[in-house]
């Protein structure tokens, strides 16, 4: 197996899923033959592809607890040379695709719960790092964004003070919803339309470290099979990782504790809101009280 790429979270509801699907729809479109593994025990990846519309295939390989190694095991003597992987939204999943992945997709959207994830996430990611041999690329994905919204617009500033790299925000469309209705990826139900464009950027983003430097068992020239074909990118200067990796380190540290507080911020927006609407029941409930004794 050359490339393998998992989309990922602890949380359920974050788009995994949708991710998924599109990106190998994408891929399919670009020449590779992905197969799409649905690691998570819902099955929703395979209800995606019940009507038999897809142009890849999709696979049932569930992470059952304590059997994480004879998964990965089992996974990487798949016969294919591209793998997309939707994960289950729990901590053996994220561990278990993480050992064997190459470009881990962790999704989030615009919610307290999600950041709060996503920040649990990534201390996993980090000890998987430390006990790997070969480099794990991160991408953080925001979903779901609803750009007329605080949460929406201030999401992919919170994320990227995390410091992993954060891609093109894939927005709340219709499209992504009706493509699902329909068994199809995005690309097949609306080509050329916001969302298409929007999984084809976020497609050059996870191809794109393959084509400038090596990533432990691909090819320095970044070859992909795609079937009989031999996919070739082309050179790219090799520097770009090491100047990508100095940006980073440069990021000036405020920027997290920026982005704590407006997390914990916005923690606390919901935990008021949530206590606005306890006491309005409460009270609802005892006015009723009173008028049935009177």
């Amino acid at each position: 197996m050359r490339l393998v790429i998992s989309a990922i979270h602890q949380k359920g509801g974050v788009g995994k899923t949708t991710l998924s699907v599109c990106l190998a729809g994408e891929l399919a479109k670009r020449g590779f033959d992905p197969l799409l593994v649905d690691a998570d025990p819902t099955e929703s990846a395979q209800a995606w592809a019940k009507a038999g519309k897809l142009d890849f295939n999709v696979v049932g390989y569930p992470v059952v607890p304590g059997q994480t190694d004879a998964w990965a095991d089992s996974i990487s003597k798949l016969d294919s040379k591209v793998c997309v992987i939707d994960c289950g939204p729990n901590d053996y999943s994220l561990a278990a695709a993480c050992a064997l992945t190459d470009v881990a997709l962790l999704a989030c959207g615009a919610s307290g719960l999600d950041l709060d994830g996503t920040v649990r996430a990534l201390r996993h990611i980090q000890e998987v790092r430390a006990q790997r041999r070969t480099p794990l690329n991160v991408l953080v994905v925001p979903t779901r964004v609803d750009g007329r919204t605080i949460e929406g617009r201030q999401l992919v500033e919170q994320l990227r003070a995390l410091g992993e790299v954060v891609t093109r925000p894939l927005t709340s469309r219709v499209d992504y919803v009706r493509a699902f209705t329909a068994g199809l990826s995005v690309h097949a139900y609306a080509p050329n339309s916001e969302a298409d464009q929007e999984i084809s950027a976020l497609a050059d983003q996870v191809l794109d470290p393959l084509r400038s430097h090596d990533q432990g068992g691909v090819a320095h020239d970044a070859r992909l099979v795609a079937g009989d074909d031999v996919v070739a990118f082309p050179h790219q200067p090799e520097h770009r990782a090491a100047d990508l990796a100095e940006r980073r380190l440069a990021q000036p540290r405020e920027d997290l504790f920026q982005a704590l507080d407006m997390f914990l911020r916005l923690r606390q927006v919901e935990f008021e809101a949530f206590f606005q609407l306890w006491r309005h029941r409460r009270l609802r409930h005892y006015r009723k009280r009173d008028e049935q004794l009177l």
